[in-house]
């Protein structure tokens, strides 16, 4: 009775029968579910008497949440199994810690937090489950044993760009077939005994220092009771600090915490390897005995780890390796022929005072610092080369055929030192900033990563309250430019780094162009587009006015792109084959399209000698927007949405109206953006039968009207008709794109195309000032359905995305829209 109690207070939820929960799910929303989705698990909350619900299918996370008094109005919740970063599951602790725990982190996504009744919830199954999921699975391919092989020997093959030994089995022979699985690490490489006998047990135990322990053990353990580990799942390295473990498997980050005098609550947290999007590791010094491991990540709340390494146990570059193999691949990149690797050449040193205050740096010889770091210490892959090397004070920042390589040497002896390591993945921005004059005298790299920020009161947790850490984002509106916030100040963390250069001493244009082949993806690159119609035709001059009123507001007017063109090919701007599209000009700055970066140009001080190159890959964008002129306001303006979560999150620029042709400009951004997205055919998956008829709405009248007006509900219009406007009256979409359905409220459209989520947002009394909101649906990652209830009208559509923790929303009309054929119509969108 106490128990039942307590799960009812505490809104516990508790496992229902799958199969007949899924009936229930059916019956009362017959489009909820896809025709061949099935439910794995089922739970109810509040002990069973509640009236939430929460289902784990073969394709989602699904939450039922009942609203209102009546409960007529019930909002789902979709998490697709793709867009999960992490999850946790927590068991029930002594005392009055009674309820076990399942925490999930998704991209653009709520933190999903759910408590269960102690025992009546199979909670490793969950996590089991969750493993089939969510976890990658190695790559398996089908190889020719080579001729005088014998069954049973060895032999090599090399399979994407790895050198593997494979085992011929006894039944197979030379020219016959067999399949292999590709590991994405180098098992059993990363182990090694003790450097020295471990001194200073105390210490350790005051620092928490972590010790290396048996992963092969320890995965042997964890394979019994409780059977946490997927089938394939290797144990690489595993460390112990306490009570508590960190473990480096071929899969996942995977983090167990035992909290609790009793150390009954135990934590077990799986973060996946491709959202660890840097990491750094740190040597002991003279007077500090342990080592460090950071590992920073895209996921809010988990922005970075840290953990402490005894130094005697834990060898910190078999690590070092580790990570390199798992997010680096073990496969090689080609060198780049153009970079002048100055092989061969001494160092001269800094040669300046001014230089040698402000640690700026200057390129030295390649392949010495590779030849280095390929020997002591061991940093580098042997299928990875250095390309440029930089040196400060003692400092040195390498640029590798896979990775950016940041080397701090500290303390007096130099004896610790970190080494940072961000894949050219993770870059999701650059620039190079040209030196000034008078006192000047450096110049500046800048790189923007995915990385998400750190807030300086807590800048990330650590292995005792990795769970506890406060959520770091609010509202869109909570930060400034800068990423601060009223309450706990942000800082950019890994999100955004800096570096000075010698002016003298570093080729800038040499860098850009080096960062523009490694950072901005080029496999699977569509051809240049045609370009679009003509976006400046034959004007008359402007007058004074016109000219004063565009110098005050900065509009931007466009340059011929062929002249531009040429212009940045002789200053080694651009990369061989590179050309642009169109470019805009507001004073002395530059905005300019090429077919694979948008490229910012910013003339800055009295001179205009101090010059920043801002290049953004547009695989960076997540959403765009662009607006006409109104009447009042004379200028249209173009918003881009990145995946950057410090400084360049959103990029606007203001173009003088007559002098830039904005849906060109829309139409150009789609051709780079959308056509790296698969085309959505629109239906019920698994279905042969047509979609519902859509709803044929029209004008309401008399009170009905009047509500609709204030509530700016949508109502649902024909998609076809839709199609045929933005084709051909305001044509924005693409060749092959197509509108699955549509809604209008007033002079407001909202539509869903086989690419892309696209609104359509008239403003101000005379309309001419129109804004067009392009999501590709690859970023889009969960969507959200509250239906009316029966004071509320109107139902409501909210669509996660990667850019915005809002997301996009918009009210249904109850009586005007087919909410079930809307709900399946995203489904076969977002849900794969």
């Amino acid at each position: 009775m106490l128990s039942a109690l307590r799960d009812y207070v505490g809104d516990n939820y508790i496992q229902a029968d799958a199969q007949a929960e899924e009936t229930k799910l059916r019956s009362s929303f017959p489009f909820l579910l896809k025709q061949d989705e099935k439910v794995a698990f089922a739970f109810l909350g509040r002990g069973g008497s509640g009236r939430d619900s929460f289902y784990l299918t073969d394709r989602r996370i699904l939450e039922r949440d009942v609203k209102g008094l009546t409960g007529a109005s019930v909002k789902y919740v979709s998490t697709p199994y793709s867009k999960v970063k992490a999850w946790a599951i927590s068991t029930a602790g002594g005392g009055f810690d009674s309820d076990s725990e399942l925490q999930v982190w998704a991209s653009g996504m709520k933190h999903l937090e759910i408590e269960f009744s102690k025992k009546k919830v199979d909670l490793f199954a969950i996590n089991q489950f969750f493993n089939s999921k969510i976890l990658p699975q190695e790559q398996e391919v089908t190889v020719v044993i080579p001729q005088g092989v014998t069954p049973g020997s060895q032999f090599q093959t090399a399979v994407a760009g790895q050198q593997l030994t494979v085992l011929c089995p006894p039944h197979l022979g030379p020219g016959m077939t067999m399949s292999i699985t590709v590991p994405s690490t180098n098992p059993g490489s990363y182990t090694s005994g003790p450097k020295q006998e471990e001194t200073g047990a105390f210490l350790n135990w005051l620092g928490d220092d972590a010790k290396k322990v048996d992963p092969r053990e320890l995965e042997a353990r964890l394979r019994t009771d409780p059977n946490v580990l997927a089938a394939n799942e290797r144990i690489e390295l595993a460390f112990k600090s306490r009570r508590d473990h960190m473990l480096l498997s071929n899969q996942r980050l995977f983090v167990l915490d035992r909290r609790g005098i009793t150390g009954k609550k135990v934590v077990f947290l799986s973060v996946l390897w491709k959202h660890v999007r840097a990491f750094a590791v740190e040597t002991a010094g003279s007077w500090d005995r342990d080592c460090e491991l950071k590992l920073h990540t895209n996921i809010d709340e988990l922005q970075v780890f840290d953990f402490d390494l005894r130094s005697a146990t834990c060898d910190v570059m078999a690590v070092q390796r580790f990570l390199a193999d798992r997010m680096l691949g073990m496969d090689s990149q080609p060198q780049l022929a153009f970079v002048n690797r100055l092989q061969g050449q001494p160092d001269a040193g800094a040669q300046s005072l001014f230089a040698w205050l402000g640690d700026d740096s200057r390129q030295i010889d390649a392949e010495a610092a590779d030849q280095t770091f390929h020997a002591d210490p061991a940093i580098l892959q042997g299928s990875e080369r250095v390309e440029f090397a930089f040196k400060g004070r003692r400092d040195m920042l390498l640029f590798t055929t896979k990775r950016l390589v940041s080397i701090n040497v500290q303390g007096w002896t130099g004896r610790k030192k970190e080494y940072l390591s961000v894949p050219w993945s993770t870059v999701q921005a650059y620039g190079v900033r040209s030196a000034g004059s008078f006192l000047d005298k450096d110049a500046e790299l800048m790189i923007w990563t995915d990385v998400m920020y750190s807030m300086k009161s807590n800048a990330g947790p650590d292995l005792s309250d990795v769970l506890d850490v406060a959520s770091a984002l609010g509202g869109e509106d909570l930060f400034d430019d800068n990423g601060s916030s009223g309450g706990s100040e942000a800082v950019p963390g890994m999100a955004y780094l800096e570096f000075d250069f010698q002016k003298d001493k570093v080729d800038l244009m040499a860098v850009q162009r080096y960062l523009a082949f490694r950072c901005i993806p080029t496999e699977g690159l569509p051809p240049d587009a045609p370009l679009p119609p003509s976006v400046l035709a034959d004007m008359s001059p402007q007058g004074a006015v016109e000219k004063l009123l565009s110098w005050l507001g900065g509009d931007a007017s466009q340059l011929d792109a062929k002249n531009l063109e040429g212009q940045l090919s002789d200053a080694k701007v651009l990369v061989e084959g590179e050309s642009v599209a169109m470019a805009f000009k507001a004073g002395r700055d530059t905005c300019v399209f090429t077919e694979r970066r948008l490229l910012s140009i910013d003339v800055q001080g009295f001179s205009g000698k101090r010059i920043s190159y801002v290049s953004l890959p547009y695989a960076s964008v997540r959403a765009f927007e662009v607006e006409s002129a109104g009447t009042f306001d004379r200028d249209a303006e173009l918003k881009v949405h990145t995946c950057i979560h410090w400084g360049l999150a959103t990029l606007s620029q203001d173009f003088r109206s007559g002098r830039a042709d904005i849906l060109a400009i829309q139409n150009f951004l789609a051709n780079r953006i959308l056509r790296h997205c698969p085309t959505v055919t629109p239906g019920p998956a698994g279905s042969s039968s047509p979609w519902p008829t859509a709803v044929q709405v029209d004008a309401v009248g008399g009170i009905e009207g009047f509500l609709d007006w204030l509530g700016d509900d949508m109502r649902e219009v024909d998609a076809g008709a839709v199609q045929r406007r933005l084709q051909q009256e305001t044509p924005i979409l693409e060749a092959d794109e197509e509108v699955d359905a549509a809604f209008k409220c007033g002079r407001d459209l909202f539509a869903h195309t086989s690419k892309r989520m696209l609104s359509v947002d008239v403003k101000g009394w005379s309309g001419k000032k129109v804004s067009y909101l392009s999501v590709p649906l690859r970023f889009c990652t969960g969507f959200e359905l509250k239906t009316a209830g029966k004071l509320d009208r109107d139902s409501e559509l909210r669509v996660y995305t990667d850019y915005s923790e809002w997301g996009l929303s918009q009210d249904l009309r109850k009586a005007k829209v087919d909410i079930q054929r809307v709900w399946a119509n995203i489904q076969s969108k977002l849900l794969p």
